[in-house]
């Protein structure tokens, strides 16, 4: 019923050991991504179309980048940012979520506080 909130988009993720930030971000757009991150200090992250996830990851390869993640995820159109009660409510509600064997996936708009993340 929330699907409206996110876009389905292909997720690529390379360590920062790849090689130069402008390097990899010529050879991802040129694979064909739709965008490139740089600002996790250990990782790049690579978006892609759904349909063009595949492409992108091999074309990388073929040019000697290690991808250590590809994946199709729910992004976010927009975040809601938690803080106090309502985000430890809902740290509490993804850890529920991740020790039930019937969950898979979740995805969410939620934005908390690094801190506070490694505080709980």
């Amino acid at each position: 019923c929330v699907a409206f909130l996110f876009k389905k988009q292909g997720y690529l993720i390379l360590p920062k050991s790849a090689g130069n930030e402008d390097v990899v971000m010529e050879a991802v757009l040129d694979a064909g991504a739709e965008d490139f991150f740089a600002e996790d200090p250990d990782l790049y992250e690579v978006y892609t179309a759904p349909e063009d996830l595949h492409k992108v990851k091999t074309a990388l390869e073929s040019r000697g980048f290690s991808v250590e993640q590809a994946k199709v995820e729910m992004v976010p159109a927009t975040q809601v940012r938690l803080e106090d009660k309502r985000a430890d409510q809902m740290i509490r509600l993804m850890d529920a979520f991740e020790d039930h064997d019937d969950v898979q996936n979740v995805w969410a708009n939620f934005d908390i506080d690094a801190n506070l993340l490694e505080a709980s």
